[in-house]
């Protein structure tokens, strides 16, 4: 009876400890906000790890700008670093939001705790299930921490004639994902003054703002030849990220 006793209590106190570590595990990921990546006050680092499937790696210069992008906008004073690896061709031609977290799951190593925080990118070779029209999606925001580029998408909308380069789209729509992480527009992040596009939901109504609702689609391609830049964020938009933590 004794050691029936001794066995129930040390398995229960496995049981215990199992569930407190994936509860743990869960709720650092599960409390993340846009104030969380602005503010240092939890998080002073931020690991951005990008994945992609072969022949999608995101340029040197798209990174350099995201780099440029975050560090004008986030208190990291222990930097923001950038880490980026290939993954095997998930052979997927149309891809779903389902597939894209299920690949976040089986690719995602590294999770928010401590002083760091981190974010998750992933670049795949399939189109995007949901795009509609001739406006094809290039990117997506789908968690408080994760975004994907459809690096085929942006491949045939970049790079040939009458057509920004790819470095350039890349950036716009990577930049604009993230701009959701940091809760624009009115996406956990509140508006001093409002300027939320009430036809296109969390996106910017100014035209030339880098969350204005094409940047996210292919409908960017003629303004980023307009412009000939990768769109800024317009005066709205900061002072939001401002007044929730962010410079």
């Amino acid at each position: 009876m004794k050691v029936f006793k001794k066995i129930l209590v040390l398995l229960l106190t496995i049981v215990v400890i199992v569930s407190g570590c994936k509860k743990s595990s869960l709720k650092t990921e599960e409390v993340i906000r846009p104030k969380d990546f602005l503010s240092d006050k939890k998080y002073e680092k931020l690991v951005v790890t990008i994945v992609y499937e072969k022949g999608y790696a995101l340029n040197a210069k798209t990174i350099s700008g995201l780099q440029t992008f975050l560090s004008a906008r986030l208190n990291k004073p222990d930097g923001i670093i950038f880490n980026q690896k290939e993954i095997p061709d998930q052979g997927k031609r149309i891809i779903t939001i389902t597939d894209i977290r299920n690949i976040e799951k089986q690719f995602r190593f590294d999770f928010s705790g401590k002083s760091t925080l981190t974010a998750f990118v992933y670049v795949s070779a399939g189109d995007y299930a949901e795009s509609a029209g001739n406006a094809k999606v290039l990117g997506i925001a789908y968690g408080n921490t994760s975004c994907t580029l459809f690096g085929k998408t942006i491949s045939s909308y970049s790079g040939g004639l009458a057509q920004p380069s790819r470095s350039m789209l890349e950036t716009t729509v990577l930049d604009h994902e993230f701009g959701h992480l940091l809760g624009l527009v009115d996406n956990g992040t509140n508006m001093v003054d409002y300027h939320r596009d009430i036809y296109n939901g969390h996106h910017c109504d100014k035209r030339n703002c880098l969350m204005y609702h094409a940047a996210e689609t292919s409908d960017i391609v003629a303004n980023l030849l307009e412009g000939g830049d990768v769109p800024a964020l317009e005066n709205f938009c900061i002072r939001d990220l401002q007044f929730n933590g962010g410079k």
